[in-house]
């Protein structure tokens, strides 16, 4: 009888010690479960270099307007310390010290905001930016070629500045309203577009620009997309034998256009005797931010009013 106790209790200590061990394994799993990861404030930039940051940057210095739009649009307002002397939008841009100019930013000026990150464009700013990395700067390089490839650098920004729910939420709206106006527009006859860069001399937005990108989502044909040059110039003949269904010319700080419909030579161009041709915001079609969607927008509602017509677009 002692010895069958004996293996009861037995049963029962193994039974217990089991039941705690499960329970202590439970608790293990449950606390690897709930700890929450690090941020991770890494991404890889348009010039394919792989930029990271310890923490959220609370000073930011912006060399480009378009960059500096895609920073406000994510709600850095506070952590923007530096723009160039170009930057003008949102109003508050213009509150913030300037830098000096897109081509021409000054070195010193910047290290003096003691910025934990600048973010610059390729090309030009190159060296720019060398020499700040030199100097123990963090460089974001937004090198974008067309509107994808902005809602890109929206996207690591917001990753890289801690600011990624913004970040999604901006891109999802902007992919919708593009998404809108391809809808809009799919099925339509495409008429031919010429974009004005400037009016003397002539120049327009040939294929691999902004422009022309906006064009083809926008339902229409860049005539000038077969030319070698991103920007070429053009000879009023060229244009004449191009024949344009609509004509837009970009009015800014690069150029000022008056008075198209009586310039020699344009009494014989269709757009004009039909009426077909806009003066617009530069800023929608070359800045690369947020409101080239405004410039798509604009662009298709022009090359098809019947489309956006109904809804009040």
């Amino acid at each position: 009888m002692l010895k069958k106790y004996r293996v009861l209790i037995l049963f029962l200590v193994g039974l217990t010690l089991i039941s705690l061990l499960a329970a202590c394994s439970g608790q293990s799993v449950k606390k690897i479960s709930t700890s929450k990861s690090q941020p991770s404030f890494k991404v890889i930039d348009d010039a394919g270099k792989t930029v990271k940051l310890d923490k959220k940057p609370t000073k930011i210095v912006s060399l480009s307007p378009g960059n500096t739009e895609i920073l406000f649009a994510l709600g850095l307002d506070k952590e923007i310390v530096g723009v160039t002397k170009f930057d003008d939008y949102p109003a508050k841009a213009k509150t913030k010290t300037k830098i000096g100019g897109f081509s021409t930013p000054n070195v010193e000026k910047i290290i003096s905001l003691k910025p934990n990150l600048v973010v610059a464009t390729g090309g030009i700013q190159a060296p720019i930016s060398q020499r700040l990395k030199k100097a123990g700067i963090t460089i974001y390089t937004s090198d974008a070629k067309n509107l994808n490839e902005v809602l890109d650098d929206i996207t690591k920004l917001g990753k890289l500045t801690g600011h990624r729910n913004q970040a999604d939420k901006l891109v999802g709206k902007l992919k919708a309203r593009i998404k809108k106006v391809e809808s809009k527009v799919s099925g339509s006859a495409k008429k031919k577009v010429f974009f004005e860069i400037y009016g003397q001399p002539l120049s327009t937005a040939g294929a691999g620009t902004f422009v022309n990108d906006l064009i083809a989502k926008a339902g229409g044909i860049n005539v000038a997309a077969t030319q070698k040059q991103q920007y070429p110039q053009y000879s009023l003949e060229q244009l004449v034998k191009d024949n344009p269904d609509v004509y837009f010319a970009a009015s800014g700080s690069m150029a000022n256009p008056t008075d198209i419909n009586k310039r020699p030579g344009y009494s014989d161009l269709a757009v004009v005797k039909n009426g077909k041709v806009y003066v617009v915001d530069e800023n929608l079609f070359l800045r690369p931010g947020p409101r080239l969607v405004d410039g798509l927008e604009l662009m298709a509602a022009k090359l098809y009013p019947d489309k956006f017509k109904a809804a009040g677009e």
